[in-house]
């Protein structure tokens, strides 16, 4: 008991955000800035990861202060990079590519701060947005933490200007702990919303998760959860991403003093029996020194032309110095197998 409790103090020291405002310096939105990228080589060794195979690894930076603490990611099957901060940042761009696929920067980069209902940036404790996915009509849903909640956004026609709108309540959110509520969100191939907290209730080793139908409107009964995710041992949920076929992928983080940071990618299916859900999962790959690791938050899933799923992870520095910006990005060597996610799970 003891060790669990070291680990989640621990975890929480490394998710914590620095006392560091970036919106003391916030300028104009949608303003370009530059970031620089580094490359990273792999080690010897990590020519694969069980199914996943390393494809590229870049360390980000910008000069500009808001540049930071990623918590989303969303890359478009044009290459059109979406970055969700957990200050409430969103940034625009596109990532580049060599000839042989990997990613070498990223260019055309626009940043500026999500509203909140009257308008303004949303601050802190309404601002801490860790997870975003776009929906089957175009808008995007982003997850927020401490104050549990879903909200859509019209990103796609205003860009961070972009007004948020209600979406459909979540019962009992409020036994979730303030720093591990809300951290991932994706949308299944039916069009609902699955979004998943980063621990249980009262802050338990089961990750909670619901699942928002389609034609849910605000207003209505709060959605119940649909099921739990068993947590791997001193492990904490930070993202989900959904494949075509309904495979749900997972991420998940961990800091131990000893250890350093470490991630796991999982892949997931819901089953559900006798009218109730349960998720089923794999592990596909560890992520641990030597290979690059850092504070692994945000994952999405891009379908290649060919059929291929590549997998992007990106890590969120906190603003601190002694952290790094990490963007990696992997192929399956393998499809997600035919029996996904059940697109019967209510």
């Amino acid at each position: 008991m003891k060790k669990a409790l070291m680990a989640v103090a621990f975890l929480a020291i490394v998710a914590a955000p620095s006392p560091f405002d970036p919106h003391s310096a916030r300028l104009m939105d949608g303003e370009r800035i530059k970031i620089d990228a580094i490359p990273i080589a792999f080690p010897e060794g990590y020519k694969s990861l069980g199914p996943l195979r390393p494809v590229s690894a870049l360390q980000l930076s910008s000069r500009d202060l808001r540049f930071g603490g990623w918590s989303g990611l969303e890359v478009k099957p044009n290459g059109d990079l979406l970055l969700l901060s957990d200050r409430a940042f969103l940034l625009r761009g596109r990532l580049e590519l060599n000839s042989d696929g990997g990613v070498t920067g990223v260019k055309d980069a626009r940043i500026g701060v999500l509203r909140d209902y009257d308008g303004q940036g949303a601050q802190r404790k309404r601002g801490d947005s860790e997870g975003i996915a776009q929906l089957k009509n175009g808008q995007h849903v982003v997850s927020f933490e401490l104050t549990p909640r879903l909200q859509f956004y019209d990103f796609a026609l205003f860009g961070e200007t972009a007004l948020p709108k209600d979406a459909p309540a979540l019962a009992q959110v409020e036994k979730l702990e303030a720093n591990a509520a809300l951290e991932a969100v994706t949308i299944l191939p039916d069009g609902a919303i699955l979004t998943g907290s980063e621990r249980g209730f009262g802050g338990a080793d089961k990750a909670v998760l619901w699942r928002v139908p389609a034609n849910a409107k605000p207003g209505g009964p709060a959605i119940e959860p649909l099921t739990t995710m068993k947590l791997p041992a001193n492990f904490s949920l930070t993202e989900l991403t959904a494949a075509p076929d309904g495979a749900i992928f997972a991420l998940f983080r961990s800091y131990l003093p000893i250890l350093g940071a470490r991630a796991q990618i999982w892949r997931y299916r819901l089953i559900e029996e006798n009218g109730k859900t349960s998720a089923e999962g794999t592990k596909l790959a560890a992520l641990e020194t030597p290979f690059p690791v850092d504070n692994y938050e945000g994952m999405t899933l891009k379908t290649e032309p060919d059929g291929a799923l590549r997998l992007y992870i990106i890590s969120d520095d906190n603003y601190r110095a002694e952290q790094r910006t990490l963007l990696l990005a992997f192929d399956l060597n393998e499809k997600a197998p035919e029996t996904g996610a059940s697109s019967k799970s209510k």
